[in-house]
């Protein structure tokens, strides 16, 4: 079984749906949302959040880091490999997934959390298992583009440091990954580039 992990609210939206889809709002965005309504008391319904919070993260330094992270991914893709951004994640044991569920939780506090348990033969595309700790790296680099307002800038040279890193970091993602199931997926997340019907899905806690 493959486990995900994503609110309450997304879980009913796709049990309503009917399907899991490619592409739907990230966890990060989603905790960033939170942390935007806790701090200006407005609720994502009302006009004023939606050109706030434009500002505040799709303008902000965490949206364009993930538009650098998302770049230097695609570019070292081989082809018919599965692109990052249009791919739904799992992880392969629930332990792992309920970490990430405790993780999550702490970052957004307006959100309650769940698994959801998925049968990989019920799947319809070809999934893959890719190592998360190079993808954490990869966008701890995109990150160092761009400073927040207490950090240095960075000079000329460190940028292109920081890109060279970036572009071996990504070209380690795609030379690691391997078709699921194949052998040992400890430390991995597993990559569907396909929607996953409601039939698949289960809750889990």
């Amino acid at each position: 079984m493959l486990y995900h992990v994503t609110t309450e609210r997304k879980a009913e939206a796709i049990k309503k749906r009917g399907k899991m889809i490619v592409g739907y709002t990230s966890s990060e965005r989603e905790a960033a949302v939170c942390e935007f309504e806790r701090e200006t008391g407005l609720s994502r319904e009302d006009p004023e959040f939606t050109e706030g919070f434009y500002e505040f993260y799709d303008d902000g330094r965490e949206a364009r880091a993930r538009e650098d992270f998302d770049t230097a991914l695609s570019k070292a893709r081989p082809e018919g490999m599965p692109g990052h951004e249009d791919s739904l994640f799992f992880w392969p044991d629930l332990d792992k997934a309920s970490w990430v569920r405790g993780r999550m939780s702490e970052r957004n506090r307006c959100d309650n959390y769940v698994v959801l348990e998925a049968d990989p033969s019920k799947i319809p595309c070809q999934c893959f298992a890719a190592d998360a700790d190079v993808a954490e790296d990869l966008f701890d680099e995109a990150r160092k583009l761009h400073p927040s307002e207490y950090e240095p800038t960075l000079a000329e040279e460190e940028e292109w440091e920081v890109e060279e890193e970036m572009e071996k970091l990504a070209k380690e993602y795609y030379t690691t990954m391997k078709k699921y199931p194949d052998g040992d997926f400890t430390g991995l997340e597993i990559l569907c580039p396909c929607d996953v019907p409601a039939k698949a899905i289960k809750r889990v806690r």
